[in-house]
C-alpha cells in the first residue's frame, strides 16, 4: 500500500480515500496544512511541522484531532507503511463536513 491515506482516523489506499462534499476544507478552503518530507527514511524538522500546523489551527479556531506525539506515531507508521524512503506527507485538517450555508462564527 505505498500510496496511502490516513483520513478521519482510518488508512487507506489513495484511491479508496474520501471526504465529505460538504467538508468545509472542500468547499472553503477552511482549514491548515503542513507539507512534511523525508529524505532516506528521516522525517525532515517534524518538531517544527507540528508546532507550525498547531499555531496555524489555533490562529484559525479548529481542534486537532490528535496530539503532537500522536501526530508523530501516524507519521512514522504511515512511512513505514509507505515502504519509501524519501515520502512527502501531506497534513490537511479542516473544520470538517458541514452544510454550505453553516458560517464559521469567529469566537
Amino acid at each position: 500500500m505505498p500510496n496511502i491515506a490516513f483520513v478521519n482516523g482510518k488508512w487507506s489506499s489513495i484511491s479508496a480515500a474520501k471526504v465529505s462534499v460538504e467538508d468545509r476544507g472542500f468547499q472553503f478552503g477552511d482549514g491548515v496544512y503542513e507539507l512534511i518530507r523525508t529524505y532516506q527514511g528521516e522525517v525532515f524538522h517534524l518538531d517544527e511541522h507540528l508546532s507550525r500546523l498547531e499555531a496555524s489551527a489555533k490562529e484559525i479556531e479548529i481542534t486537532l484531532p490528535y496530539t503532537g506525539s500522536q501526530l508523530e506515531k501516524i507519521i512514522r507508521l504511515g512511512c513505514r507503511k509507505s515502504g519509501f524512503t524519501d515520502v512527502k506527507i501531506y497534513i490537511q485538517v479542516t473544520r470538517g463536513a458541514a452544510p454550505a450555508s453553516t458560517p464559521f462564527q469567529k469566537k
